[in-house]
């Protein structure tokens, strides 16, 4: 059963939106989250309803759970997830006060008409999946069989980050270079990121080369994060010594 407390946390700087609720920021703990392990999604939560809702209840309609709090702050999920992969927290949010009714003291109403909708997409990785680099723009290949597949992404200037070239002109790096043999089906990563303030703006394009094929196509996933949101999580088939279609993003 998912949980929810209150916990302490980080508070980000608000979005004006007036006359509304809504999540100002979220984050897992730790991040990103393992599967098979104990962790938290956390919500910092935000009010702008006027000076008479100064409160706000936020609440996952898959669980029926909600908590009352105060503009700023964060409460916290338990989670557990037996599988690694992409997972999604929806959300409502309501700008929320004390009961005005006499016939119901000590309770909250809520704001009905300014309840927002929301979601949270993250990332929880295997237990043996090695720590990657991340930042404004983060790219990451999995595979599951003993090809030698890398991995290339070119900047919007056009800078390519790849195993020729680990470190680009626009500070893109790869921090993760795996180069198995056939047989090995183990997971295998490499992972392409540029750090926090980096990350040239535009149009982003990866591709997948296998280098050295085990005569099959590999599968393999790739993960697209933008600001350390979830942006693409898909699969793609790539020839044994041929390439996947190209993929492209907005960073």
């Amino acid at each position: 059963m998912t949980t929810l407390r209150r916990a302490g946390g980080l508070l980000a700087a608000l979005v004006l939106v007036t006359g509304c609720a809504f999540v100002s920021s979220s984050r897992t703990v730790p991040a990103p989250l393992v599967a098979g392990q104990p962790g938290q999604v956390c919500l910092t939560l935000a009010s702008l309803a006027g000076a008479d809702w100064p409160y706000v209840r936020v609440q996952i309609p898959s669980s029926g759970m909600y908590r009352y709090g105060s503009v700023g702050d964060e409460y916290c999920f338990d989670v557990t997830y037996a599988n690694p992969g992409t997972q999604t927290i929806e959300y409502d949010v309501c700008p929320a006060r004390w009961n005005t009714n006499p016939e119901n003291p000590g309770s909250f109403e809520i704001k009905g008409e300014s309840c927002t909708k929301g979601s949270y997409t993250f990332t929880v990785q295997a237990p043996n999946q090695p720590v990657f680099g991340t930042g404004d723009v983060q790219v990451t290949l999995a595979w599951s069989d003993g090809a030698d597949l890398d991995l290339h992404v070119v900047d919007p200037g056009g800078a390519e980050t790849w195993y020729g070239n680990t470190t680009s002109a626009s500070s893109g790096q790869l921090d993760h270079d795996t180069r198995p043999q056939c047989g090995d089906d183990n997971t295998h990563y490499e992972n392409i990121f540029w750090p926090t303030g980096g990350a040239p703006h535009g149009q982003y394009s990866v591709v997948i080369v296998s280098f050295h094929g085990c005569g099959s196509t590999s599968d393999a996933e790739l993960t697209i994060k933008v600001g350390g949101q979830v942006v693409r999580d898909q699969s793609f088939p790539v020839p044994s010594n041929g390439r996947s279609t190209t993929v492209t993003f907005t960073a």
